[in-house]
């Protein structure tokens, strides 16, 4: 049976399926401008098509979703991929003109963009019934707008009555011009003269204002609150500079019924400054969404959905589901070291799992495992950091020492044993590691279980109602892991030899320092790799060309970008990526340091050996850092989302 996890981008589905989180779509629907922030494959483009007033009348998916009601909220979104409008010619034509100039005729041009797309949209849903509307009342609507800006309107047609649709292929005429003024590169002055251009957004308001009017005389409305509009507008990363300012002014400006939405692969550098003196966009101007940012269990409601409906379409059955818990089962971090134990010779497990004995006999401490699993990481770190082990200790207490002292530190111990068995993949398995491997992408999640559904061999109700082995889960999680480690080349980065020796590279590190170091300090500060940039002071344009590949690297989900304050920049490797290297399936949570030369060294390694002195020479020097230095970003590990009795706190 094919696949239901195989996955392409939303443009190359023939009918896309959609899950709609609840949560954030709600936000999504709300009368404000929006700045929509997320990695690709974090379901941006599902999330602004889902707002799309065609796909909602034409897409059986999303009309189930949404219930049967395209409209019941009283708002047409209107979907805009931004790179397919003449962005970079009117960077080419503007450039070197005044910000004014610039400002007001890329605003213009928006604003025509928008009308163009909207009054598309009205003419369908008037022909289609959608609206009930006499033709009468819309020419008498459609003559008023013709009236007040002649300039735009009144070349419609003389001997035609004023309609939508006449009122659609004049703006489509203005934005052609105004495109040909670009490419031909017209004077500016004659431009601004002859078109009627007002300040940034003004022309989008006034006629969306016009156009709600004539919805909201609809007689078989089910409601009386007012119809809005959203332009939701993709791929805000193709936006120059300057065309950022231009956006940030259109935001500002905004009022009702007119509301943008902006989604961007990652956080623009400037989403304050406007062109107007003075006035700046903030946050009681806009909401800002970052789905990277998302709670994990909002990630896994979403992530199962999106599971649970491409199984329904496979199946042709409405009542199957995707349960990660009952798929992949719940963690347990001794249970899979007891595993490997089992497989391993020497003298090192058998030791391992003596301790663990003699552990049970002189600390409560993991005491309640009901896995059976032998308390095999809490014995290690109790022996490796001297932690008492007092076997009078109150059951409350014990929690407490067990939530501080060992629970926080498991993967740090778990990645610590794994190299102690010198094994040569770590292995992840269950619901648990495979959500936090996603780190709330959703395209690495699917990867994941397409792998994973792949290797179980099971049909595919089989595969939903069992759980899978967890050495089938091991290797199939890796294997994942492993091809999108290979895929940088095809990512689409402009550098990809330069971003995968960086990637690697600081994969490497990563890997090494969550689970060894001279002093055993991985097991006091764990899940070192947060990694924040610095030795940059007079070398800014040097600096500047290597965030430039890490900013690319982070776009792509090879690396996640997190920025503290005006000038530190600090990143770590994407958990997809930790069962290619063995890190932590959470990812890194305590700061280390690297310069701006270490950073190009990896950058510039021209070999696999070199890369990996590189790294070691930069593990070294980590390991020399004082202690005192390394601290964590101020949010916690997470904890388990499915908890075995003694993961509770």
């Amino acid at each position: 049976m094919t696949s239901p996890f195989s996955q392409d981008r939303y443009e190359y589905d023939a009918e896309h399926l959609y899950y709609l989180p609840a949560k954030y779509f709600a936000l999504l629907e709300t009368p404000k401008p929006i700045y929509l922030i997320g990695a690709r494959g974090s379901g941006k483009t599902t999330l602004l098509k889902a707002l799309n007033w065609q796909e909602r009348l034409d897409n059986k998916s999303l009309l189930k979703q949404l219930k049967g009601e395209a409209f019941c909220n009283k708002y047409l979104g209107c979907y805009l991929k931004l790179p397919t409008i003449q962005l970079n010619s009117f960077e080419s034509w503007l450039a070197e003109k005044d910000d004014n100039s610039y400002g007001l005729i890329f605003g213009f041009y928006f604003d025509l963009v928008f009308l163009e797309l909207l009054s598309d949209a009205l003419s369908h849903l008037l022909a289609g019934g959608y609206v009930q509307i006499s033709p009468e009342r819309e020419s008498i609507h459609c003559t008023e707008w013709i009236e007040t800006r002649p300039e735009l309107f009144a070349k419609s047609g003389k001997h035609v009555s004023p309609s939508m649709s006449s009122m659609h292929q004049r703006i489509r005429g203005v934005r052609r011009d105004i495109e040909t003024a670009a490419r031909i590169n017209s004077d500016v002055r004659e431009v601004l003269q002859r078109f009627p251009i007002e300040q940034i957004g003004t022309l989008g308001t006034a006629v969306a204002k016009q156009m709600a009017k004539l919805l909201n005389e609809d007689p078989t409305a089910a409601n009386t609150q007012g119809w809005h509009f959203k332009l939701c507008m993709d791929e805000g990363e193709a936006l120059s500079r300057f065309q950022q300012r231009v956006m940030n002014t259109f935001v500002r400006l905004a009022e009702w019924p007119l509301f943008p939405i902006v989604s961007y692969v990652g956080r623009p550098d400037d989403i304050s400054t406007t062109l107007i003196a003075n006035l700046t966009l903030q946050s009681a101007d806009r909401q800002l969404i970052v789905i990277d940012d998302m709670e994990r269990t909002d990630f896994l409601d979403l992530a199962e959905g999106v599971a649970t409906i491409r199984c329904q379409k496979q199946l042709d059955d409405d009542s199957v589901s995707f349960d990660a818990e009952r798929v992949l089962g719940k963690l347990s971090i001794n249970g899979l070291l007891q595993r490997q134990i089992a497989r391993s010779e020497g003298q090192v497990g058998a030791d391992l799992i003596s301790s663990a004995q003699e552990f049970t006999k002189t600390s409560p401490v993991g005491s309640s495992d009901t896995t059976g699993s032998p308390p095999i990481y809490q014995a290690y770190l109790a022996k490796q950091l001297e932690l008492s082990t007092d076997e009078t200790t109150t059951r409350p207490d014990a929690r407490y020492q067990e939530s501080t002292q060992y629970r926080k530190k498991m993967v740090a111990a778990y990645l610590s044993i794994c190299r102690l068995l010198r094994l040569k993949h770590v292995p992840y398995a269950s619901a648990d590691m495979v959500v936090g491997i996603s780190d709330n992408c959703v395209r690495d999640f699917l990867s994941q279980l397409h792998r994973l559904f792949e290797k179980s061999g099971l049909e595919l109700r089989e595969f939903l109602t069992s759980e899978i082995k967890w050495d089938v889960q091991a290797d199939a999680i890796r294997e994942a892991s492993d091809e999108k480690s290979d895929s940088i080349p095809e990512s689409g980065v402009l550098a990809p030899v330069e971003t995968g020796r960086l990637v690697k590279g600081l994969a490497i590190i990563t890997a090494t320092i969550q689970s060894s170091s001279p002093d055993m300090r991985h097991l006091r500060s764990t899940e070192r790799g947060l990694f924040r940039l610095t030795g940059t002071e007079g070398k800014e344009d040097l600096a500047e060309s290597a965030l430039v590949l890490v900013r690319e690297a982070a776009d792509a989900g090879f690396l996640r970008l997190y920025k503290q304050g005006d000038d530190i920049r600090c990143f770590r490797v994407h958990s997809s990526l930790a069962p290619a290297y063995g890190f932590s399936y959470r990812g890194a949570y305590y700061e280390v340091r690297i310069d701006l030369d270490e950073l190009k060294s990896l950058q510039e390694a021209e070999t696999l050996d070199s890369l990996r002195r590189a790294a070691q020479t930069i593990i070294g020097r980590i390991e020399k850092q004082p202690e005192s230095e390394i601290k964590p970003t101020g949010d916690e590990p997470p904890l388990p989302l499915f908890p075995n009795e003694d993961d509770e706190p």
